[in-house]
């Protein structure tokens, strides 16, 4: 079981290191080819034309396009979540996915969840404790299958899957990763600050235009990326500024939906300790998306290995079963 497990997350993960290019190539016209010509239209207009399109649901957030994503790119909630796509030059709506409605949603609903909803998002992180547990028996009694195919491909890719199994452990339970980690060492950038709000009051607000001005005189070196809508009477406006103008670092700016007034910032990935570090490297570990092409196809390629392992793995197994079998009998 723990050997097709292996299998699978290796499969459906090379795949998901080209989602960003799949995507592309399946939907072209929400995502776009290339890079829209400015001037953008400003992103309180496009909110609006996107409430307007969809009536009756709630607006979650939206941000701008990206190197990667050509289009403004909105979470819709209501009878069920869209992500909802947008033409930064006009803010007309170009189209929506609904989620698990094409192959690669599929493929990326059994890598997080095992197609299980939350008990198979708890069995994956249950798994890749154990596919922790297969890298570390493995570096140990490697001498003894050094000479195997299985050997071979072992400690060649033994250092990317066991970086995928640790950031995997950690993004099923982050609360519990993060706590051990910061009995080693303070994890300082990777939690978000709490509120206790009041419920919103009555009269005049703050709109989206002014928190925006206000957020980027606030961050005068970083870049406005996009907002997070109140879900709640209690909830806040959250503004997204690219620290420096590098997406990779995000602050998070937290503002009182009721009057405007400015109550944190998150800046996450902002390390300062050895625990910071270790955290915010898994994303690009995991994924493999910040080294460019070569790195993903060298993902890619490591998780085909993964099945081999597996099969390789079994096939030693059985052998050493048959021998003792006959040890036994003679």
């Amino acid at each position: 079981m723990l050997a097709l497990y292996v299998a699978a997350m290796g499969l459906s993960g090379s795949i998901l290191v080209f989602r960003d290019e799949l995507e592309t190539l399946m939907y072209p016209k929400l995502r776009g080819t290339s890079e829209f010509p400015h001037p953008w239209a400003d992103l309180p207009t496009v909110a609006a034309k996107i409430r307007d399109a969809y009536p009756g649901s709630r607006l979650d957030a939206l941000y701008l396009p990206t190197a990667r994503l050509h289009t403004m790119l909105a979470y819709v909630s209501g009878k069920q979540f869209l992500y909802v796509f947008a033409n930064p030059v006009t803010g007309e709506v170009l189209g929506e996915i609904k989620p698990n409605s094409s192959w690669l949603e599929v493929v990326a609903n059994f890598h997080l969840r095992l197609w299980g909803g939350k008990a198979g998002l708890i069995a994956n992180g249950i798994g890749a404790i154990l596919l922790l547990s297969l890298c570390v028996t493995g570096l140990l009694t490697w001498l003894r299958a050094r000479s195997s195919l299985h050997g071979r491909i072992g400690i060649w890719t033994l250092g990317m899957i066991f970086c995928w199994a640790l950031s995997g452990t950690y993004f099923i339970f982050p609360t519990e990763f993060t706590a051990a980690v910061n009995r080693i060492s303070p994890v300082t950038s990777e939690a978000p600050p709490v509120f206790q709000l009041p419920l919103a009051s009555a009269g005049p607000r703050p709109t989206l235009r002014e928190l925006i001005a206000k957020a980027s005189a606030m961050e005068p070196r970083s870049i406005f990326t996009g907002v997070s809508f109140p879900a709640t009477e209690k909830s806040t406006w959250m503004i997204f500024m690219a620290r420096n103008g590098d997406p990779r670092a995000m602050d998070y700016l937290y503002f009182d939906q009721s009057t405007g007034t400015y109550l944190a910032t998150w800046r996450r990935g902002d390390d300062r300790s050895a625990g910071d570090k270790l955290i915010s490297a898994f994303a690009p570990l995991h994924f493999g998306s910040r080294w460019g092409f070569a790195m993903k196809f060298l993902w890619s390629a490591a998780g085909c290995a993964m099945p081999l392992l597996a099969i390789t793995g079994l096939l030693l197994f059985w052998k050493r079963v048959q021998r003792v079998t006959r040890t036994t009998l003679e």
